[in-house]
């Protein structure tokens, strides 16, 4: 999970260098011309870095998403092999049974 947050972490630093590109560039690339926007809010160079910030906004809530949709089915084996541990203590079930249904637990 720690590599994930690095990834993330990398494509925000690539968003956010890419909008700064965009910013000081887009004058140069369309020659003034932003597309009907020259007269709106700094004069219209300021969409690259908004549109870049939603994007990396909505990276951020899908990955907080499946983070905890990852989180919580690890948290049902574990609970399981915790189970299947009690179960083991009791004398509910036998070493081998304990051995196959928590490679079974695993796999699923």
């Amino acid at each position: 999970m720690k590599k994930t947050y690095e990834r993330i972490f990398i494509v925000l630093i690539i968003f956010i260098v890419i909008g700064i590109l965009l910013r000081f560039m887009a004058p140069l690339l369309w020659g003034g011309y932003y597309g009907g926007y020259s007269n709106h809010m700094f004069g219209g160079t300021m969409f690259p870095i908004g549109m870049l910030g939603m994007g990396a906004f909505w990276l951020i809530v899908i990955v907080f998403v499946f983070g905890l949709i990852n989180k919580e089915s690890t948290d049902d084996k574990d609970t399981a092999i915790k189970t299947l541990k009690r179960r083991l203590s009791n004398g509910d079930i036998t070493i081998d049974e304990y051995e196959a249904l928590k490679e079974r637990v695993r796999k699923e």
